[in-house]
């Protein structure tokens, strides 16, 4: 196990499941700001009751303490409207795909470089099509 140096933290991500949680629920606080994001997704921190952002507690690493940072993702709204807003949770896997496809490189650059290396003419030392 590496020791953590001084500048080491530890943020936990907490993302809820298929109901729509609040972020102080998700933060376990009395009360939760929003520090990303826009009103369909964001980020969120626990907060006092008077909305100012609280460290989250220490944790304890070997011989010293490690702070640890509490955020929690709200993305309940991306599918809450009606059937014409949830259609993306059935067409993102297609446009995964997608740019997975178009991300590979073009075809001749994935065969072996014996394949991809192209014959000599023997009659005039050039390349086939060009004799």
């Amino acid at each position: 196990m590496q020791i953590p140096g001084p500048d080491t933290r530890v943020v936990e991500l907490r993302v809820h499941g298929i109901l729509g949680t609040t972020g102080d629920e998700l933060t376990d606080s009395v009360a939760s700001v929003d520090v990303a994001g826009d009103g369909i997704g964001r980020i969120m921190r626990p907060a006092d009751r008077l909305r100012r952002p609280v460290p989250g507690p220490m944790l304890s690493a070997g011989d010293r303490s490690v702070p640890r940072i509490v955020e929690g993702y709200v993305w309940g709204r991306m599918t809450s409207g009606g059937l014409a807003k949830a259609t993306w949770a059935l067409l993102f896997p297609f446009a995964l795909a997608n740019m997975a496809h178009w991300m590979l490189p073009p075809y001749q650059d994935r065969q072996p470089a014996q394949q991809r290396a192209r014959p000599r003419c023997a009659r005039c030392s050039g390349f086939p099509p060009y004799c």
